[in-house]
């Protein structure tokens, strides 16, 4: 470059070029890269962290997801096993229901059969009662 003036000064000349080409250069850049750089790793520092507890915790989710269902297959036996015992006992009650039943209604056949007996026999005594009666009249007035 050539001079723009021919004073002392440096304005125009290569070390003044220079020198404002240092002062535009911005010395805190690789500074500042190497802060980024130092927040990135930071930041892909929790990012792992938070990827391994989220693989631990999806882990542990996958474990409590078999045990579920395996609780979830136990409670289905037991509610299978308890519904045919129900359905069982139903069975039985309902033939031991049948039996008393029938047992009430040979009862009831016997207490109507006992209260015609007894129907039957009370007429009997009134009967004896009135010839009784009737003799002793005769045998009075004789």
């Amino acid at each position: 470059m050539e001079l723009l003036h021919d004073s002392n000064d440096l304005v125009g000349s290569l070390d003044c070029e220079l020198k404002r080409l240092e002062e535009k250069i911005d010395t805190s850049l690789p500074v500042t890269i190497v802060d980024d750089l130092r927040r990135l790793n930071d930041e892909i520092r929790r990012l792992k962290d938070v990827e391994a507890v989220m693989n631990t915790v999806v882990s542990s989710v996958k474990e409590q997801d078999g045990t579920i269902k395996k609780l979830e297959e136990g409670a289905r036996k037991i509610i299978t096993e308890m519904t045919s015992q129900i359905t069982a006992t139903e069975v039985v009650v309902a033939g031991k229901h049948r039996d008393l039943i029938s047992k009430i209604d040979e009862i009831n056949g016997r207490i109507d059969s006992l209260e015609k007996k007894i129907d039957v026999a009370v007429r009997e005594l009134k009967s004896e009662a009135r010839k009784t009666s009737f003799l002793r009249k005769l045998l009075w007035l004789d």
